[in-house]
């Protein structure tokens, strides 16, 4: 056999240009999709940030609303009542990487909100308790470092004290959590 007859000629690869050119269909397809996806969560964004930014109304309107319409998502609604403790709920929750919960609380809407009378006593009886408690316990236990161990002791303690809330929390929720849909909870 001479060379001449060894070496054929190549066939245009028909098969490949076949498949490239579908797949650049379909990512065009794709690509037209996403944008067609990014306008309307753009829309999406803006209409919720104009509802969120929008006045209070009072709960008979927004009724009203969901009744001609059935769109009140987003809406802010004004309500005023008093909290029925016996009805709240926990759900075991997480937000920026801290476990935590969320409290739901049931209010018995009345007809004017009362800020003062309700809220504001229980807000500064966290506040002041939270601000005596805090520092007193963390002073107690850097106290004792010396003077050049001072700032390491402080980032231990606050170290300690963060770890020591999340593994509280998660103890507590894995032996007294049940999860409950919120549908089912009320």
């Amino acid at each position: 056999m001479s060379r001449d007859e060894s070496v054929r000629p190549r066939r245009f690869p028909w098969a490949a240009l076949l498949f490239a050119a579908l797949g650049f269909v379909v990512l065009l397809g794709l690509g037209t999709w996403q944008l067609q996806r990014l306008q309307w969560k753009e829309g999406l964004i803006l209409a919720i940030d104009q509802r969120i930014h929008s006045a209070l109304r009072p709960l008979a309107d927004i009724e009203k609303q969901f009744a001609a319409t059935g769109d009140v998502d987003y809406e802010p609604v004004e309500v005023a009542g008093v909290f029925d403790h016996g009805k709240e709920r926990h759900f075991l929750a997480t937000y920026d990487g801290a476990a935590g919960f969320f409290v739901y609380l049931i209010t018995q809407v009345g007809p004017r909100p009362d800020f003062i009378g309700e809220w504001l006593p229980g807000l500064v009886l966290l506040g002041l308790g939270a601000g005596l408690t805090f520092p007193s316990v963390t002073a107690a236990a850097v106290a004792s470092a010396p003077g050049e161990r001072f700032a390491s002791a402080t980032a231990i303690n606050s170290v300690a004290r963060q770890v020591g809330a999340v593994i509280g929390i998660a103890v507590v929720a894995a032996i007294f959590g049940t999860a409950v849909l919120i549908a089912e909870a009320f």
